[in-house]
């Protein structure tokens, strides 16, 4: 091969030097209070229940930077873990999405918006709970009722 024959380049946009990290491979549990980093962990539960308990978002990660002109934060080098462990390196599996449900403390946001009861941390990989789930072509996790419905 001569030159750059055959060989491909991923580059994404320059980002701020300034990295602000949410949780890691196997740690999932954060010390950090602000409103920003309580959203992106209800953003990892959220990823967990609507994926009926198959993937978790791990190694979060972003930079604050303008996103269509205003505020935001752009999470960048996400790993997976699923169930069959094979989404690249770094997925472990059931264990990593043990470690998940072991680990996560819901916070302000995931109560906020109904995930305790809505799409609870808990594990069933039977054949019959995943029947089950479909059964229901997903409706579980919209939290029925007036269970989400709770005033502060």
């Amino acid at each position: 091969m001569t030159g750059d024959e055959g060989v491909t380049w991923l580059v994404e946009p320059k980002r701020p030097m300034s990295v602000t990290k949410f949780s890691g491979t196997l740690v999932h549990n954060s010390r950090r209070k602000d409103t920003c980093s309580q959203t992106v962990l209800a953003f990892a539960h959220f990823v967990f229940g609507f994926s009926k308990q198959t993937l978790v978002f791990a190694d979060l990660q972003g930079t604050h930077s303008q996103v269509k002109g205003r505020d935001g934060l752009v999470l960048f080098d996400v790993m997976t873990h699923t169930i069959d462990g094979n989404s690249g390196m770094g997925d472990f599996g059931k264990k990593g999405i043990q470690t998940f449900v072991d680990q996560h403390v819901c916070n302000s946001i995931c109560k906020a918006l109904g995930l305790p009861k809505a799409m609870p941390l808990s594990l069933d990989y039977s054949e019959e709970a995943r029947h089950d789930d479909d059964s229901d072509n997903g409706n579980s996790a919209a939290g029925g009722g007036d269970e989400g419905d709770e005033s502060d």
